[in-house]
């Protein structure tokens, strides 16, 4: 599955000109928000993904929609603008407080995503 990530990293990448490196990006972190579980606000400035090996500040979220047996559960940012992902698609965003998001609640069913992190 990384090696699957990695490829839609470098395609996202190519459409940034300007910004051609980047140094690494964490394994994927499965998540699973059963009816009622939600997010709270929050930006994506981790610190507990490296270990004393690695390096970095998170530059790029990237959150990853696994299922489509749920109700709910849309990633609203700063905006108040609902983004419902399908099955299989990836989001890209910075990793900083200019972009704060958060799960809305699940209402049915199991809502699997994924995240992970690129610096």
């Amino acid at each position: 599955m990384k090696a699957g990530l990695d490829n839609y990293i470098h395609e996202y990448m190519k459409d940034i000109e300007w910004y051609d490196y980047y140094t690494d990006f964490t394994d994927p972190k499965f998540m699973k928000y059963t009816e009622s579980n939600d997010m709270m606000e929050h930006c994506d400035h981790v610190r507990y993904i490296f270990d004393g090996k690695k390096k970095g500040i998170p530059t790029v979220s990237i959150v990853g929609n696994l299922g489509d047996d749920f109700e709910g559960g849309a990633i609203r940012f700063w905006d108040k603008t609902d983004y419902y992902m399908k099955k299989g698609e990836l989001m890209f965003f910075p990793s900083n407080f200019l972009y704060p998001h958060r799960v809305r609640t699940t209402t049915k069913g199991l809502r699997y995503s994924l995240v992970s992190w690129v610096w």
